[in-house]
């Protein structure tokens, strides 16, 4: 036999669920600008790197 579930547990389960599927669009949203920006980082190519000496004051210059 089935459980049986009261009105309060109705409420319930029916207002999380119409919040889940109010959400789905703002996630599908948020999904589709990281791939996006994902996809822009990616075609930038390489990425130049330096050093600042004052950060790294333990060491001499000429092994940095």
């Amino acid at each position: 036999m089935g459980q049986s579930i009261n009105r309060r547990e109705l409420l319930r389960r029916t207002s999380l669920s119409a919040l889940g599927l109010a959400a789905l669009p703002a996630l599908s949203a948020t999904a589709n600008a990281a791939q996006q920006m994902a996809a822009e980082f990616q075609s930038r190519g390489r990425i130049k790197h330096s050093v600042a000496q004052w950060t790294y004051s333990f060491i001499s210059l000429e092994e940095l």
